[in-house]
């Protein structure tokens, strides 16, 4: 191709439609030029074609060369190499001289079972490896170097896993003492909650079979919550000692922490059990209490109507009563149960053992920690408080026809001054009492002769209602001695009185719980019942 073809070729190539139309030629003369242009455009193609082709050869055989370069020198590279390792310089390589290699080239410290395998593998039936198999003993050693680090990485995987099995045996058996003391209080609480059982129908057994049971439940309850706080002080140790070993490990660590909280799981598990057992012998405990107390007033109500004919039969008042019984001396439980029976003999009835029973009840609730009863509390026995529960009225003498004093209204409250006694004349039981509301003093009929009801004795022992307050004083205002919670019994000490600035009825009581002496508000000035029978 001519430098002159080439540039013609650019000419006719450059023969645009707009180069053509600035040199304003025809249309005759362009289809003229291209006519004559055409062969050597076909040309300077065909031209280009050829070029690329030797262009792409050439490239093949450059790359063919360096390729034959690099592999002469990786040749060359491989026989230094093998040169290197051949201590005796025979072109072959020996045991040691493969072991060396391994441990130049690899890092790999081989043992003799292993060069031995390969060395006799690759050796064929020469004595050593020759340079041909060079190659393919780097590519056995790198394998069997990956192969005995796999292993290597597998003993000690199963070493961990040995010494992790180890440190969770060693913690368990730290944790073995407390978990035997914690599952001695589960059997205990177990225990303690089955015989608490029969306290959840509380209201449907007696006194005596509830005061059975709530001593089982008390008696397993105590060893199981000793047992329990033994299991959690061995259970502390435990944790300590197990925190000091296993290290950082995070298997040791989950499990460390999974055998604390499976414990104080189990832990919180027993301690529920046992408070819910503690907590239905509790409420058990205060319904003995309030049936006791209920039956003691009963009792204490018969005491009192029997003491008022046997003083009517011997004129006596109360406390010619006690100096009578008492013989100059304080009374005690022993002349107090020979007075009791006395008086059932008096009526004609039998001292049955029960009977026995309730009046040395009776008198051990009333001395408390004394072991006599004074005149004070022998008197506290037999005046009782009445509640009006229809109209009547409070007259000056014992007959039922003496001049009247005053009408008294449904729900006023009465002190008894003396046991009830049976007007000769009419047959009516009348006692006298002064009147809380007014201190008015004087005579009122208990109930006719025809069985009308009219006086009903308060309870000396009364159950909290709703959550109130002990004061020190009669005042609301003063001050507060304790909270009072509900279901709580107290035993009252005092004649309900009427508070003098806002006219609601209290008493002073004595907490059955404590022994916590203050003025409790019977009812509020809003109608709240605060104290009721037991």
């Amino acid at each position: 191709v001519t430098v002159a073809e080439k540039a013609t070729a650019d000419l006719a190539k450059g023969l645009s439609a707009d180069l053509m139309k600035e040199m304003e030629f025809s249309q005759d003369t362009v289809a003229k030029l291209k006519k004559e242009f055409r062969p050597s455009a076909v040309k300077n193609a065909e031209c280009k074609r050829t070029l690329a082709k030797i262009s792409k050869k050439m490239r093949e055989v450059k790359e063919r060369e360096v390729r034959r370069a690099s592999a002469i020198e990786k040749d060359k590279a491989q026989r230094e190499a093998f040169a290197k390792f051949d201590s005796c310089g025979g072109g072959q390589l020996s045991r040691d001289d493969l072991r060396n290699f391994a441990k130049e080239q690899y890092s790999f410290q081989m043992e003799d079972g292993p060069v031995d395998r390969l060395h006799a593998k690759l050796r064929g039936k020469g004595v050593g490896v020759p340079f041909e198999r060079f190659r393919r003993m780097r590519q056995w050693v790198a394998v069997e170097r990956s192969t005995e680090r796999h292993r290597q990485r597998l003993a000690q995987e199963a070493k961990l896993k040995a010494e992790v099995a180890a440190t969770k045996t060693e913690m368990r058996a730290l944790f073995e003492e407390a978990d035997k003391a914690l599952s001695e209080a589960a059997a205990e609480a177990a225990a303690a909650d089955a015989a608490a059982k029969p306290l959840r129908a509380a209201a449907r057994l007696a006194a005596a079979d509830l005061r059975g049971h709530v001593a089982k439940a008390e008696e397993l309850h105590a060893p199981g919550l000793a047992k329990l706080d033994k299991a959690k002080e061995l259970a502390d140790i435990a944790g300590k000692a197990v925190g000091e070993i296993g290290g950082s490990d995070p298997e040791v660590v989950s499990f460390r922490k999974q055998l604390v909280e499976d414990f104080n799981k189990r832990s919180k598990q027993v301690q529920s059990q046992l408070d819910r057992c503690s907590s239905v012998a509790k409420m058990a405990k205060q319904r003995v209490q309030r049936k006791e107390f209920a039956e003691m007033d009963v009792v204490r109500f018969q005491l009192v109507k029997a003491a008022g004919v046997h003083m009517a039969a011997k004129g006596l008042d109360m406390q010619q009563l006690y100096a009578d019984i008492a013989k100059g001396a304080e009374l005690g439980v022993d002349g107090f149960l020979a007075f009791a029976a006395e008086l059932w003999e008096h009526l004609g009835d039998k001292v049955e053992e029960s009977t026995t029973q309730s009046h040395r009840d009776l008198f051990r609730l009333t001395v408390g920690d004394e072991a006599a009863l004074s005149q004070d509390r022998f008197l506290q026995i037999l005046q009782v408080s009445y509640k009006v529960v229809k109209p009547t009225m409070i007259t000056e003498g014992s007959a039922v026809d003496s001049k009247s004093r005053g009408r008294l209204n449904e729900g006023e409250i009465l002190h008894g001054l003396d046991c009830p006694r049976k007007e000769e004349n009419s047959g009516v039981v009348r006692t006298r009492c002064r009147s809380a509301k007014d201190d008015t003093e004087g005579w009122v009929s208990v109930a006719g002769n025809k069985g009308t009801v009219f006086l009903e004795p308060c309870h000396k022992y009364l159950a909290c209602l709703k959550e109130t307050v002990v004061t020190a004083e009669l005042l609301v205002s003063s001050e507060t001695v304790r909270k009072l919670n509900k279901d709580e019994l107290v035993e009252v000490l005092q004649f309900p009185t009427k508070e003098p600035t806002c006219d609601v009825m209290r008493v002073k009581a004595k907490a059955v719980a404590d022994g916590v002496v203050g003025w409790i508000s019977i009812a509020g000035n809003a109608g709240t019942s605060f104290l009721g029978p037991c």
